[in-house]
């Protein structure tokens, strides 16, 4: 097996990537577009390739984790495209419910969308590759931490975060909206990246 991690979505791969990324997470997805099918349709054109990490496997996407830096995030759909895709209607209560999905700005902190590993190349290091990957931008990009969110009904994600350093913070809970979205809470979890993870620049010192 040949494993690559690039940071940005190649050219040609959109399309799979959105695939991926949307069956992973479509539990999320499912109360505001339906179909696995219609969630592809709709994401694929506002793809941001730079926010992004992906693994290849001998040369096919394999594996895909997102971030929010610079005020854009892995898809960026705006209020016109819900409104022309679904109507007023439709654009303005899928624009509410998402809304409850997002997280709250955190300065010094990295946010992720999301990862997702394809069913037949999970348990091979992929998923820590990937946040590696993520850990070393939100380092360059002079961020302390990276932060993401995972649901309690994903017992195996959170595993796979706490193996890779990730810290179970704040938990909230959705109340009623859980009839909507089908899990009941997300936990924010954080990595502390960069110096504070483990070492003090050193001193620069002055020769005689």
């Amino acid at each position: 097996m040949t494993l690559d991690i690039l940071p940005f979505v190649r050219a040609g791969d959109e399309t799979a990537a959105t695939r991926l990324f949307t069956e992973a997470l479509f539990q999320k997805l499912r109360p505001f577009f339906g179909r696995e099918d219609s969630a592809v349709a709709f994401l694929t054109p506002h793809l941001c390739r730079e926010r992004a990490v992906t693994a290849l496997v001998d040369g096919r996407i394999a594996g895909i984790a997102g971030f929010r830096l610079d005020g854009r995030e892995l898809f960026n759909p705006q209020w016109s495209d819900l409104q022309r895709h679904y109507g007023l209607l439709g654009a303005s209560w899928r624009a509410a419910g998402l809304s409850l999905l997002e997280k709250d700005k955190e300065a010094g902190v990295l946010s992720m969308d999301g990862i997702a590993v394809s069913p037949e190349a999970r348990g091979r290091g992929i998923g820590t590759a990937l946040l590696d990957a993520i850990c070393s931008i939100a380092r360059q990009a002079g961020r302390h931490s990276v932060r993401l969110d995972v649901i309690d009904s994903n017992p195996r994600a959170r595993a796979l975060y706490e193996r890779n350093g990730f810290v179970a913070g704040e938990t909230r809970h959705l109340g009623l909206f859980k009839l909507l979205f089908g899990f009941s809470c997300a936990t924010a979890m954080r990595r502390t990246v960069g110096p504070a993870a483990g070492h003090r620049p050193r001193t620069p010192t002055t020769g005689s």
